[in-house]
């Protein structure tokens, strides 16, 4: 698995479909999935979509207390990644995490992201321990952090002004 992060500001129609879909059954997860990257990703362009890379488990242990897990930190920050309702991902044999985020939480996310500059973030990610984060923490590692941070920054500006439901992905 690739470990690679995304983020989909979810309309009307997708979220109805969200709910229909039996996410613990693989084919129709993978279906979903692969509908949603063909329109955010593909055709709209990525106006309602933010990849992340492997940047999301950094970004989700400097945004919460240092930990990979789903409900550490404080709110709203531990929202913006892996945290909120996890629809997916609790399980053994579960091949992805999904997190859902309302969209009075991605206005409150979009608020509390705005707080975050380059010089708080750095000062954040030096501050993670290494061995839990199991990655050697360096300047390219941080400035890799930072541009995919901005990424998700500016997307929640947008998915909180189209009053959109949020959910992250990521397969593992």
């Amino acid at each position: 698995m690739s470990c690679l992060g995304v983020h989909f500001a979810l309309n009307a129609d997708d979220m109805a479909e969200l709910r229909q879909t039996d996410l613990h059954d693989e084919e129709a997860l993978q279906n979903y999935l692969a509908n949603l990257e063909a329109r955010y990703l593909g055709e709209e362009g990525g106006e309602h979509s933010a990849e992340s890379g492997k940047a999301w488990d950094a970004m989700h242990r400097l945004l919460t207390d240092g930990r990979l897990e789903y409900q550490n930190g404080e709110y709203p920050l531990n929202h913006t990644v892996i945290g909120g309702e996890i629809l997916i991902g609790r399980g053994e044999d579960d091949t992805y995490i999904i997190s859902l985020k309302t969209p009075a939480q991605v206005q409150d996310i979009a608020q509390a992201l705005m707080t975050i500059d380059e010089e708080t973030l750095r000062r954040r990610y030096f501050a993670l321990d290494e061995k839990a984060y199991g990655y050697p923490l360096s300047e390219d590692d941080c400035d890799y952090v930072w541009d995919w941070f901005r990424n998700v920054r500016d997307f929640y500006q947008r998915a909180a002004a189209a009053n959109r439901h949020v959910i992250f992905t990521v397969d593992q």
